[in-house]
Parts: structure tokens; C-alpha cells; sequence
């Protein structure tokens, strides 16, 4: 069984949780919505293009930098298994 309450700070319902779903809460967005600048395309056909407005050099330069260190940690712990011609 879900509780329903009301928020006292946003006046509307909330989700408190059950045993089964464990705690859910359910609040109200009051952010703007959309891209906060307009998109530059260059090229409408190229998806990379598309890609890059979504992700930046920054967070794939963090992606390249937390899989590097994964493939280290990993072949600390790991014995190499030998190359098959």
C-alpha cells in the first residue's frame, strides 16, 4: 500500500514509499525546461554532430579517464589470458 500526503512546501501529493517499492518521493519540477541556448548544427545529417550537443569534450574526457583507470584496476586484479591466433 502507497501513503499519499500533501507536500506543505509545494501543495501537491507525494509518494512516502511501500515495502515493496521501498521510498519514492515525487516533487514537483519547477526549473526551466528545454536547452538554454539554441542549437548550431552544421551539418543536419551528420550524428556526431548531434552527439556533441549532448555531451561535451569535457564529459567524454572524464568517460576515457574513469574507463582507463577501470582497465587498470581490473588487470591489477586479473592475470592476463593468453592471445589466440
Amino acid at each position: 500500500m502507497i501513503l499519499m500526503t500533501t507536500c506543505s512546501l509545494l501543495h501537491n501529493p507525494v509518494v512516502c514509499g511501500d515495502k515493496q517499492h521501498g521510498s519514492l518521493f515525487r516533487m514537483l519540477f519547477l526549473g526551466s525546461q528545454g536547452p538554454a541556448a539554441a542549437a548550431q548544427v552544421n551539418n543536419i545529417e551528420s550524428p556526431v554532430e548531434y552527439f556533441f550537443l549532448f555531451f561535451t569534450t569535457e564529459v567524454l574526457a572524464k568517460v576515457v579517464l574513469e574507463t582507463n583507470r577501470y582497465v587498470g584496476q581490473f588487470h591489477s586484479v586479473t592475470p592476463p589470458t593468453p592471445a589466440v591466433d
